[in-house]
């Protein structure tokens, strides 16, 4: 938001004392609405980042202000992996040795990030599909199955996976997976580079929860 310059405030205080006459009005940059933030993107969402560098100052800035993180939504889902449950029962018959074999059911949950900006505009997501299988209530192996990463609007960039990791930790089935994600836009260096974590963890009772920490621990 612009704010009024030294002088210009001096102009205003002395018009109010009666000392002078009007000085004009100054107009302040509000932060785009939703249909001009969708606008912004649909009219310059094309450009490379030298085109879109040598905008006016004007528009690039209400592009910064559409494209800042405000919020983050959360979903996850659970899914019983048939595959993984074959393999993982054909796996443990061929090991055991007792009469009675262990029942293994597997399970995968796909658990997904959305950056959000303040009028509800999608700016980036990741994502992470962990694995994990389960012999009656305990939890006997996990894995990272995918992930990945999708910006949406214009002056983000994935920079790619820079960590990940699964295993059997405190009873659960954790896999995690950490995306970097920038902002630049008229400026040398992002103005704004997070990197997220999402982490699944699958239960012994066939549920998955989900969390930000980056790692199995």
């Amino acid at each position: 938001m612009k704010t009024l310059s030294r002088v210009a405030m001096a102009a205003t205080i002395a018009f109010a004392l009666g000392a002078g006459s009007a000085v004009p009005a100054f107009a302040e940059t509000e932060t785009p609405s939703k249909a001009e933030a969708i606008s912004l993107n649909t009219e310059y969402g094309d450009l490379s980042a030298d085109e879109l560098n040598a905008l006016p100052q004007e528009e690039l800035t209400k592009i910064e202000q559409a494209a800042e993180v405000a919020t983050i939504d959360e979903t996850t889902t659970v899914t019983y992996d048939a595959a993984a449950t074959a393999t993982a029962a054909k796996s443990t018959s061929m090991k055991s040795t007792t009469a009675a074999t262990p029942v293994i059911l597997c399970y995968t949950s796909r658990a997904q990030r959305t950056a959000k900006s303040a009028v509800g505009i999608n700016l980036y997501m990741s994502y992470t599909v962990g694995g994990w299988c389960r012999s009656g209530s305990k939890v006997v192996s996990a894995s990272l199955k995918d992930s990945g990463s999708q910006t949406y609007y214009l002056g983000w960039s994935s920079n790619g996976k820079i960590g990940s990791g699964s295993g059997v930790v405190s009873g659960q089935g954790r896999s995690y997976a950490q995306y970097k994600f920038t902002f630049q836009l008229g400026t040398p260096v992002p103005t704004q580079y997070p990197t997220p974590c999402v982490r699944v963890k699958g239960l012994g009772n066939a549920s998955a929860q989900s969390d930000y920490t980056c790692g199995i621990y």
